[in-house]
């Protein structure tokens, strides 16, 4: 990994809003009145994965002819990337739950394990935003609607990209993110990923205009780059803007704590998108990458997909869930240094299993 190639501070972010949101789903069954919108930390990393879908792509166009068959090898080859980068995790995360909860805890039998097992593949194959409802997910790891939708929301926007992203990212994506957001803003609450809109869930209409929004925003700052080349930008213009920034962080912040209220959500889904912005563009200072920031970077995917096993683990092996904040805080603390033991025994496993295919075809 080039640590002095990543950006520190959306490290450091990744890492922070993973632990909110793992606070924000502990706090459902251990309700402490902390941390009570802490989903917004999934319309950041909406926003963020657009971003990075775009980046991408403009790192790696297509050549040739743009037709129809090169854009689908394409979109195939960055989607199952994307899957790649987290599946590992998923899997074991349903081990880890078969063991520990369905048969440690709760001590169910085979024939309803297997029952469960079946009912909940949707899940493996994420898909169930789009062909079936949520009321499995929650069976083998959980939390992972947000992969499902965003999977979905890269096969609908990645082609687009690929058939002309000056179109795409210009007019179409923005387009799609305004009137994306104000459905939502209108109709409901963002945090209603599950309800059903009449042809599709709430959740896959946040993905789509979200992921928009982001890949919106690299051409912004892409053109930011190319003209801050030509012009300097003053200090004091970079002062200003890294304040607001930081500002923009706070807003965040204090919206996931409870602070602001959830009927400014999509004002907040705004400044998120600002503090991508700003981070990426080189108006601001910015917290450079280091060996830090990137390990706070890898352990958030982890964190997000491991504290739903975790959590629901917590639950029906504390019956008493009056812990008090002090108690809440160590849970919290519990399940991200439970989720960290994870990823290590994922990578481990996973390295086992590459080291003895390699050694299988070389023999």
């Amino acid at each position: 990994m080039n640590h002095s190639r990543r950006n520190g501070e959306i490290d450091l972010c990744r890492l922070g809003f993973s632990v909110m949101i793992a606070m924000h789903h502990i706090q459902l069954d251990f309700p402490q009145g902390v941390n009570a919108q802490g989903w917004i930390g999934v319309d950041f990393f909406f926003i963020l994965s657009g971003f990075l879908m775009a980046r991408h792509m403009y790192s790696h166009p297509l050549t040739g002819a743009a037709d129809g068959a090169a854009i689908a090898t394409e979109t195939w080859r960055f989607i199952l990337a994307k899957i790649k980068s987290f599946y590992k995790y998923l899997l074991m995360g349903a081990f880890v739950q078969l063991i520990v909860r369905f048969i440690l805890i709760k001590h169910i039998a085979a024939p309803k394990i297997l029952r469960q097992f079946l009912t909940s593949l949707p899940n493996f194959s994420l898909i169930f935003m789009g062909l079936v409802g949520n009321s499995s997910v929650g069976h083998y790891v959980g939390n992972t609607w947000y992969l499902s939708s965003m999977i979905i929301a890269m096969f609908i926007l990645y082609p687009m990209l690929l058939k002309g992203k000056s179109f795409s990212t210009r007019i179409l994506f923005p387009l799609l993110s305004v009137f994306g957001l104000a459905l939502i803003y209108n109709n409901i609450s963002f945090s209603a990923w599950k309800e059903w809109q009449g042809w599709t869930y709430w959740g896959n209409i946040r993905s789509v205009a979200e992921l928009a929004l982001g890949a919106s925003l690299y051409e912004l700052t892409d053109w930011l780059h190319r003209r801050d080349a030509q012009t300097q930008r003053s200090k004091w213009m970079k002062l200003l803007c890294t304040a607001v920034k930081y500002a923009s962080l706070l807003v965040i912040v204090a919206f996931g704590a409870g602070i602001i209220s959830k009927s400014d959500a999509v004002h907040v889904v705004l400044y998120c998108a600002l503090f991508i912005l700003l981070s990426f563009s080189g108006l601001s200072y910015t917290i450079p990458g280091n060996r830090f920031t990137s390990y706070c970077g890898k352990i958030s995917l982890p964190i997000f997909i491991f504290h739903g096993i975790i959590r629901h683990s917590f639950n029906e092996a504390i019956p008493n869930h009056e812990i008090g904040l002090p108690g809440f805080f160590a849970l919290v603390g519990l399940a991200v240094v439970l989720s960290v033991a994870l990823m290590y025994l994922t990578d481990a496993v996973a390295a086992l299993l590459k080291k003895r295919r390699r050694t299988g075809e070389a023999n």
